[in-house]
């Protein structure tokens, strides 16, 4: 990495949070420094009050700066998978009239271009892309093709966008602030895909949910690729606005119910209360009826997220979801979820964050401020994967002018003879 810092912002419809990691070397962490603001200006992909964005994102960075004591130069953004547009790309490219060519990293540079390309929308900004498969000589299935002989080389480039509109709000802020946008991350893409290859998941699906205040973003993958991103409009505001119609009680007070007292589980509640001071008085509010506004919403979402997985995954089985946001520590939520969809589910936790095992990180967070930076922190492996394929295709373009003759030359024998 050129910066011996990331710098990683996750812009979220209640909060907006940050983290710098601070590294010794390449691989090692020297520290963590995180902050946070609680604002509503952004929901989703719609910006609602820019103003009050670049205040608070100024306050933000400022704090991180002199916490850390780094002169940021370069940010990374996490966002939303609202509005987010997933599209297939195809493109092939013919490599000689006759005879057939050695496959090179700069043919596969070559037709991943070729499909950005043909893919593209004035009015969308590509912010990732994966190849699914190539195809070597209308044969696909291939995920490395480099090597093999033939000619003609094709690629299906899944590609992730969003409008350019947003994209250059987003970009116009950061350099307003004096930085650089380097890269934008989906929500919780980078965690599930770490899970995945750590724990050796090759096979089947697994879905990971984060759940906002607003949304809750679904990251689905499966034999190890991705396969759908979505999301449904459930979050932890529904369930503080279940509790406030239900108790009669202001969304602040809903919220800190929620926060302290908040459970599904009704058995061995009984006859529990809980005090509360409203206005000038105290005020007694049964646990049973607290748990009950939140079963309501609850099945309300189970029954959304339901529908949602016949509709985009159908019959196919899920072994495992992987929950993260704040509305994961709700007691019993997993549990519910788990019986309901016959599926096993567990919140992400401190062991998924083993990439920065060389920091404690439960010296750091409690579990709630875990789930709270949680997109933060895996930006740390999609950098990482950003500067492998910028290393790879370092292969491909040599350096230094003699070097790229003689690679020239090489390319230009094995297309001709």
């Amino acid at each position: 990495m050129k910066d011996n810092y990331i710098c990683s912002l996750d812009l979220g419809s209640s909060k907006l949070a940050g983290i710098i990691l601070c590294f010794r070397d390449k691989k090692h962490i020297k520290d963590i420094f995180f902050e946070s603001l609680f604002t509503r200006c952004i929901e989703g992909s719609k910006i609602k009050d820019i103003s009050a964005l670049v205040v608070f994102l100024e306050q933000l960075l400022d704090s991180l700066k002199k916490k850390s004591n780094q002169k940021i130069r370069n940010v990374y953004l996490n966002i939303s998978c609202e509005d987010l547009i997933m599209r297939h790309n195809f493109a092939i490219i013919p490599f000689a009239e006759k005879g057939n060519k050695l496959i090179t990293l700069s043919d596969v540079r070559k037709v991943k271009e070729q499909a950005l390309a043909l893919g593209s929308c004035w009015e969308e900004e590509v912010i990732g892309s994966i190849p699914v498969n190539y195809t070597v000589d209308d044969k696909d299935g291939f995920i490395n093709p480099v090597g093999l002989y033939a000619h003609k080389l094709g690629v299906d480039l899944l590609t992730f966008s969003i409008t350019s509109a947003y994209f250059e709000n987003l970009n116009h802020i950061i350099n307003k602030l004096g930085y650089t946008l380097r890269h934008i991350f989906i929500s919780g893409m980078g965690i599930l895909e770490y899970i995945i290859n750590k724990e050796e998941l090759s096979q089947g699906i697994y879905m990971l949910l984060d759940i906002g205040a607003k949304l809750t973003d679904i990251i689905v993958y499966k034999d190890k690729f991705i396969k759908h991103i979505g999301y449904l409009a459930f979050g932890g505001d529904r369930l503080t606005e279940s509790i406030g119609k239900e108790l009669d009680i202001s969304l602040d007070l809903a919220e800190e119910l929620k926060i302290n007292y908040a459970t599904i589980l009704e058995e061995g509640l009984g006859n529990k209360d809980v005090m509360i001071k409203q206005n000038d008085y105290y005020r007694s509010i049964p646990r049973s009826r607290l748990s009950y506004a939140l079963n309501r919403e609850v099945a309300n979402f189970i029954t959304s997220l339901q529908n949602y997985l016949h509709n985009y995954i159908g019959k196919e089985k899920i072994e495992k979801i992987f929950v993260c946001g704040r509305s994961a520590l709700l007691e019993g939520l997993l549990e519910k979820m788990e019986l309901e969809l016959n599926t096993p589910v567990r919140m992400i936790t401190y062991s998924d964050f083993s990439f920065l095992n060389d920091f404690p990180l439960n010296n750091i967070f409690s579990i709630s401020q875990l789930l709270n930076y949680a997109n933060c922190l895996k930006v740390f492996y999609e950098v990482e994967q950003l500067y492998k394929e910028i290393n790879s295709s370092s292969i491909i373009s040599p350096h230094g002018l003699s070097k790229r003759i003689i690679n020239w030359f090489v390319e230009l024998y094995q297309e001709y003879f």
